[in-house]
């Protein structure tokens, strides 16, 4: 046994395989071939790469070694090579069942189905389901499909792209290549003996002693990439992710084309929450290497992490070329996402494409913050941490913002609806006119109405839109209430009152359904920001220093404006949200940390005179002031905030301002509420009633606009003062002036 190397390949000694062969020479092809499984087990993939192709050239191949070779090619996702040396095969070999398989595998890496079901011809036996399922999957029994899918595969085949990067070992001489295994054969030594050393123990759950083996491994073996991704690992289980990811840029600038090393630096990037790193990795791959089943997931996880299933699910690709397990956790996604729920989602894949682009372009800035935070230990880790703050914010963002779009939309419909039915009841119980035509005819006019209604209460914040619509339509439902009670013998007194209540109800229907998306995503939001109260921090700072550079918006009001309100917030999370980041302590440290905290919010906003009243230094003074307060805030040196001492505003103006608006409310609907209430008790006749409901709601709408415009008495009298000038100016002509 000790004088086969097939042998010794078979009981995992691989190194004493080579031993032997080297020492014999290992020139023939079957030397050539044994050598390359040898360096095969020892990870050396390139070089028994180039061992096959030279033992290709020495002497002709069995079908076994030519599968060999091409699954060792497709493995390097070399897919020309793999066809061109496929198709150099004697038609002997190239027919025979170790070929045909390999060449079926190769089409089905490549996706060309319909091709892969021709490399299997009549298989049997356990792959014979595998080409049934291909066969289904371009046509079954109908002959037209699968010659069309033919076809097309065919042509893709044809301009398929030129294998990146290249096998250069298969263009190698054999002595060349035999001379670096003999240069390796040392090397190899060492690193087995250190690998397995480290593995023992970790094993025993020594992992200090495996990082200690590997490290001085290492150092002299410092060229092996096994010995460098088996470190990253164990650095990885004792939290240095820095350096873990610092030896796995190592391996890869060693071998680039490694796949494996590739997918396991992205899943580090991954576990550490560098998405973005993790994402312009993969995206740096070659093309076809890139679709690699490995990568492939590892693709799907980052998208996954981030929110964005139908991207996940999209980014596994064709489930054919999946393993069992790569297929499962496909379909754990899809299930967890929602299943056959999410077919309800109207172009969800553009939605997280558009996240996905909002994402990009919120952290322009970034790049601003890594050179703020080289007093830090790990500069990249701080920029991580906004980068996926920012990457949540957009996510609740966007995703609110559709569901909101959703509702607005549903809500008009179910309010024209709802309008059309109230309308068509209106018209029928108080006229003898045609409902279903005169209740149409109303809609039109409710939507008019509607869309005036949306004009005078368009305001830029909610609450604006809450002070103008909700006296505008008190003052619709006042009237069409009025129309319909008081004029129900005109038929177009009843139909526009009717349109007034229904315009109002739908005004208040699209409130309602744009406003509980709206605070659902600010709620969702601020849990974020207290979450990351850092975070914010940073995203604020930097946003104002990356837009102030900019000396045309220097001079626009409203980007001053837009900069000064984030200075503010940076400010209230600096006095507000970042001491509670520390959780609770004595009360003498509570008192120390509140004045600490506000000193230096005080010191933040007193920044903002630079942007409200520039001078000629201000511009500069304002950087340097935001750059030093990033500095101490990315660093944690939260210290070297400048302090000011803080101005005293009274605790309670929110709450008298709120009882404020409590006792209006009160004032304006307690008529109301008295004439509902002693209606059950006093026997009023229907008149009295109506005129007393009437005069209590007015009393209510014009207290409510004049709380809202003090101003709105004095226009009235002016406005009955020049009515009645007016009115004394014209003269009767029968009657002679007084």
């Amino acid at each position: 046994m000790d004088d086969d190397p097939a042998d010794l390949i078979s009981a995992g000694q691989p190194l004493e395989a080579v031993d032997l062969l080297l020492r014999d020479g290992a020139t023939t092809a079957d030397g050539l071939r044994s050598l390359a499984r040898a360096e095969r087990e020892l990870g050396h993939l390139r070089l028994a790469a180039g061992l096959f192709a030279a033992a290709d050239r020495v002497g002709p191949p069995t079908p076994t070694d030519a599968a060999e070779f091409v699954a060792l090619l497709v493995g390097f996702r070399a897919f020309r090579r793999a066809l061109a040396f496929t198709a150099k095969l004697p038609e002997e070999v190239r027919d025979a069942t170790p070929m045909r398989e390999a060449l079926a595998e190769t089409y089905r890496a490549m996706e060309l189905f319909a091709l892969e079901v021709d490399a299997y011809r009549h298989t049997v036996g356990p792959l014979q389901r595998v080409r049934r399922r291909s066969w289904w999957r371009t046509g079954g029994p109908v002959g037209w499909l699968r010659r069309r899918r033919r076809s097309r595969d065919q042509a893709a085949e044809e301009f398929w792209p030129a294998d990146e990067p290249d096998i250069t070992e298969a263009d190698l001489p054999a002595a060349d290549l035999v001379g670096q295994a003999e240069r390796r054969r040392g090397r190899d030594g060492r690193v087995r003996a250190a690998l397995a050393a480290a593995e023992a123990m970790f094993d025993a759950d020594d992992l200090v002693g495996a990082f200690d083996t590997l490290t001085a491994a290492v150092a002299v073996d410092g060229d092996s990439t096994d010995l460098l991704a088996r470190l990253a690992t164990i650095c990885r289980y004792l939290r240095m992710d820095g350096q873990a990811l610092e030896l796995l840029a190592a391996a890869r600038g060693i071998d680039p084309t490694d796949i494996h090393l590739a997918d396991v630096n992205a899943w580090t990037l991954l576990e550490n929450g560098r998405l973005r790193e993790a994402l312009a990795l993969l995206d740096g791959l070659p093309a076809v290497p890139g679709q690699h089943p490995e990568i492939r997931e590892t693709r799907a996880e980052i998208y996954w992490s981030m929110g964005l299933p139908t991207l996940a699910r999209r980014a596994f690709g064709d489930p054919l070329t999946l393993s069992g397990a790569q297929r499962r956790r496909r379909l754990a996604i899809w299930l967890r996402a929602g299943g056959p729920l999410r077919a309800l989602l109207w172009r969800p894949r553009r939605f997280e494409e558009r996240t996905l682009r909002d994402w990009r372009y919120s952290s322009r800035h970034l790049p601003l913050l890594e050179p703020l935070a080289r007093s830090t230990p790990d500069p990249a880790a701080v920029v991580a941490r906004v980068d996926r703050f920012l990457q949540h914010a957009v996510v609740i963002q966007q995703r609110w913002w559709s569901i909101g779009w959703f509702t607005r939309r549903l809500s008009l419909l179910a309010g024209a609806v709802l309008a059309w039915f109230g309308l068509r009841w209106l018209v029928e119980s108080r006229t003898a006119l045609d409902g279903p035509g005169f209740a149409s005819v109303g809609l039109l006019l409710t939507v008019g109405v509607l869309l005036v209604f949306f004009r005078f209460a368009s305001a830029p914040t909610w609450d604006g839109v809450l002070i103008r619509g909700a006296p505008i339509g008190m003052v619709a439902v006042a009237l069409g209430y009025a129309l319909v009670s008081f004029l129900d013998q005109q038929h177009w007194a009843v139909l526009l009152g009717g349109s007034l209540i229904a315009a109002t109800g739908m005004a208040t229907l699209f409130f309602v359904s744009a406003a509980v998306p709206t605070w659902s995503s600010i709620v969702a939001e601020r849990r974020l920001w207290r979450r990351n109260p850092r975070e914010e921090i940073l995203d604020d700072f930097l946003c104002v220093l990356y837009e102030v550079d900019d000396e045309h918006k220097r001079n626009d009001l409203t980007e001053r404006a837009r900069w000064v309100a984030k200075i503010e917030r940076a400010a209230r999370f600096i006095e507000h949200q970042l001491p509670r980041a520390f959780g609770p302590a004595d009360a003498a440290t509570v008192v120390w940390r509140a004045d600490r905290a506000a000193g230096a919010a005080t010191a933040v906003r007193q920044l903002k005179r630079h942007l409200i009243a520039p001078r000629a230094d201000s511009w500069d003074r304002l950087v340097a002031g935001l750059r030093a307060a990033t500095i101490a805030v990315a660093s944690g040196q939260l210290g070297d905030l400048r302090w000011a001492s803080p101005v005293s505003v009274d605790p309670r103006r929110r709450l008298k301002l709120a009882l404020g608006i409590a006792r209006t409310v009160a004032v304006a609907a307690i008529p109301f509420a008295v004439v509902l209430a002693v209606t059950p008790l006093v026997d009023f006749d229907s008149e009295t009633l109506r005129w007393a409901r009437l005069a209590t709601l007015g009393w209510a709408v014009i207290y409510l606009l004049i709380a809202a415009d003090p101003n709105l008495k004095d226009k009235i009298e002016v406005a009955q003062s020049t009515a009645n000038f007016l009115r004394g100016s014209r003269t009767e002509p029968d009657r002679p002036e007084k």
